[in-house]
């Protein structure tokens, strides 16, 4: 990212808008968008295999879930925040990750430009992929700003995506017995 084009880019953006940009409240704003974009976007360019170094070895391949991830990313068609929480269950085959690793994982895709559908459906093929395990199951609840400040204008509304695959997509029961945990 070029930080001075940003910040000048920046400037550009709140003149068109019709602002005052020597005001007191807008004068650092310019300086402050690159910082903020830095982190915001900081999972642009990064894979899975750059964050997670190791996996556990485990005996018994029992049901693993991590719920009530929350998350931050921006809407790539409105540039605009999405939030909420992310659930990810897996049955190992041998082989874990850390919790914190989980996290990690959701943080570096949805710390970019994303839509849900694709945020759910890339952290389900990653753990799959860092764990060969017999089967992912993600569940991304959301709330748009796209949604909430434009167009339709309903606050609250919710948007719920999954991604299964492995044993999820061929047991019914191993998929309800998840989603009984989640409720927990």
């Amino acid at each position: 990212m070029d930080r001075k084009n940003l910040e000048k880019l920046t400037y550009e953006m709140l003149v068109e808008i019709g602002e005052d940009v020597s005001r007191e409240g807008l004068k650092d704003t310019p300086k402050r968008i690159p910082v903020v974009y830095g982190e915001i976007f900081s999972g642009m360019g990064k894979k899975p295999e750059d964050i997670v170094k190791k996996v556990f070895t485990v005996e018994k391949n029992n049901i693993v879930i991590e719920k009530n991830i929350d998350f931050y990313s921006m809407c790539e068609h409105d540039l605009l925040p999405f939030f909420g929480q992310i659930h990810v269950a897996y049955i190992p085959d041998g082989k874990v990750l850390g919790f914190g690793d989980i996290i990690k994982i959701t943080e570096l895709y949805s710390k970019r430009l994303q839509i849900q559908e694709r945020l759910t459906n890339e952290i389900c093929d990653a753990i799959a992929d860092l764990t060969n395990c017999q089967g992912v199951m993600v569940i991304v609840k959301a709330r748009h700003l796209c949604i909430e400040m434009k167009g339709s204008r309903k606050a609250n509304s919710e948007i719920v995506t999954s991604a299964v695959n492995g044993i999820f997509e061929k047991e019914e029961s191993k998929k309800s017995e998840v989603l009984a945990l989640l409720s927990i």
